[in-house]
């Protein structure tokens, strides 16, 4: 019953949400118009987001190779945690080599960048939603897991097609922040209710491997809300084009700073397993 779950939620993710989300976005670049004169594609010209970009493809070819090994080696875990890290990853390495190649050929464009943004950030979520219906099913089932990661994937769609990050002025925009919302809220309940039932009036050392990993991935998915609704906040009734070279760069920086600290995690965790199995 778990596998055909399983598969209603990855047949949902990435054979419905990403690819609807591909078309929409290839559709809404080919009606617009060049944006040479905005500020977004000056940012992206500009040295510093080249050197992050640069930056962000060397972390890519390093945590793909890691995987790799991590994947071949024959005494490791759990394998069911490797599909996800590798959808992120992957989705991590492309977006940055495809950026990067597109600065090296002078065809870079703000409705490119924010198409491999948008998608990216999709397939993040994606990945985890998978990875914590794995660990938790009881808690994070098929439905949830495909309920927050399509509100999320909505949001990024419909602010793309509106053009700005947050735009109450318009029916698209005040969709697209409900959808963010409803994803949002769907994820505080279930951490808390994840909360109540595995750590309330307890350590963190008491919870089992797999609840460890539950427990940083939905900090993470938390954290990037926060985080999220802070932008909106802050950047409400602003275009995605308006973006300035400290935001991309910071932007660039922040997120690759996150993909490495989570692998290396994971990482350390397996490895000391692995370890403590070789030795035992």
């Amino acid at each position: 019953m778990f596998a055909n779950q399983r598969i209603i939620l990855v047949l949902g993710q990435y054979c419905f949400i990403l690819p609807i989300m591909l078309i929409s976005n290839c559709v809404k670049i080919a009606r617009c118009s060049a944006d040479r004169q905005s500020n977004l594609y000056r940012s992206l010209q500009s040295k510093e987001f080249a050197d992050a970009t640069l930056i962000g493809v060397g972390i890519s070819v390093q945590l793909i190779v890691h995987l790799l090994l991590e994947t071949l080696v024959s005494i490791r875990i759990p394998k069911k945690h490797m599909a996800a890290r590798w959808s992120i990853n992957m989705a991590y390495a492309i977006m940055n080599i495809m950026i990067w190649i597109a600065l090296r050929s002078n065809s870079i464009s703000g409705q490119i960048y924010l198409m491999l943004q948008c998608l990216f950030f999709s397939v993040a979520i994606c990945g985890h939603c998978s990875s914590l219906n794995i660990i938790c099913g009881d808690l994070w089932d098929h439905w949830t897991s495909l309920a927050v990661s399509g509100f999320t994937s909505l949001y990024f769609t419909l602010s793309f097609q509106d053009g700005y990050i947050m735009n109450m002025k318009s029916t698209t925009g005040i969709l697209s922040f409900i959808s963010i919302s409803f994803g949002a809220l769907l994820t505080f309940r279930t951490c808390f209710i994840w909360y109540k039932k595995f750590l309330h009036k307890k350590s963190f050392s008491d919870l089992d491997p797999d609840n460890k990993v539950c427990f940083a991935r939905m900090c993470a998915m938390v954290t990037c809300f926060l985080g999220g609704f802070c932008i909106l906040i802050n950047y409400r009734n602003v275009k995605w084009e308006d973006y300035s070279i400290t935001f991309i760069t910071s932007f660039s920086y922040t997120v690759s700073v996150y993909v490495v600290l989570f692998s290396v995690s994971y990482a350390r965790k397996w490895h000391a397993e692995a370890s403590e199995v070789a030795v035992s």
